[in-house]
């Protein structure tokens, strides 16, 4: 795959317009036939997001993925506790608003066919569901690839009609992966979400129309759920939360394979055999 990449900086914010490296706003309509855009997380700085989407990126180059743009999003996510957290969640959703109308460029052109990936991690995942919520009255069906990396976003957001479920729906695959190993999210991720709970207490940053799973918190990148949803809930035995992008190649792997079908419905990913549990589990919801 001969590299074809530009970055989308929404720390330099100019009219409220983020700043692209190569080509403005209009190098959305100009990207290859496949659109390969990533997204950080949280407590990121600049980088250290570099150094991970490069890794990345020599790992989808290693995987014989061909005729793609890279676009590599940096977002200011300082990490912050407590209430400083719900800042980010907030910050997240505004930035996110930006990024709707650049990631419609890529697909509104119906002649080429764009097919676009989105990989996040982390608060990352949320920051593209709010994207593709804001786009989902204008999202062409099929022509999204959705790939979650210890993705967190509450269970209860993606598991409501109300919410991100039909975007996630709308998507020609989706894939959700997750670790009971993940340590930020078992611990750090629930104050984080109480905190974004009370929002409307301490004085909302943005919008509060989602106040989350009251229930303890889980993190879809946590448990998995709601599995029915994603087309493939892929468990990562033993991952915290920032091995992901420390060891890319199986998740490049993955997108190799979805974006290299060209068909409506992704053929099913290969990396990682399902379990005799997640087949038991499968076989009995169809019973149901």
């Amino acid at each position: 795959m001969r590299r074809d990449a530009f970055d989308v900086d929404f720390r330099d914010l100019t009219q409220g317009q983020p700043r692209v490296s190569i080509g403005g706003p209009k190098r959305f309509e100009d990207t290859r036939s496949r659109l390969v855009v990533l997204v950080h997380g949280n407590a990121t700085k600049r980088k250290n997001s570099d150094a991970s989407y490069e890794a990345f990126v020599r790992s989808l180059e290693a995987s014989g993925l061909t005729d793609t743009t890279i676009c590599r999003v940096h977002w200011p996510s300082d990490f912050l506790f407590g209430t400083g957290y719900a800042w980010m969640v907030s910050r997240a959703t505004g930035i996110a608003k930006v990024l709707a109308p650049l990631l419609e460029r890529a697909v509104a052109n119906s002649e080429r066919r764009v097919s676009v990936a989105l990989v996040g991690h982390s608060l990352g995942c949320r920051l593209i569901l709010e994207a593709l919520d804001a786009l989902k009255p204008r999202l062409p069906s099929g022509r999204v690839r959705l790939f979650l990396m210890a993705a967190a976003v509450p269970v209860g957001l993606v598991d409501a009609e109300e919410h991100f479920r039909p975007a996630i729906r709308s998507c020609a695959c989706s894939n959700a992966y997750w670790s009971d190993a993940d340590t930020i999210l078992k611990n750090v991720f629930r104050i984080g979400e109480w905190a974004v709970r009370n929002m409307r207490r301490v004085g909302s940053p943005g919008e509060a129309r989602r106040f989350e799973d009251p229930n303890g918190f889980p993190a879809v990148g946590l448990t998995g759920r709601p599995a029915p949803l994603w087309q493939n809930p892929i468990k990562v035995p033993g991952t915290d939360h920032g091995d992901y992008w420390t060891n890319p190649a199986r998740f490049a792997e993955d997108v190799r394979q979805q974006q290299s079908a060209r068909a409506r419905q992704a053929r099913p990913i290969q990396s990682r055999a399902p379990t005799s549990r997640s087949v038991r589990s499968r076989r009995a919801r169809l019973a149901a």
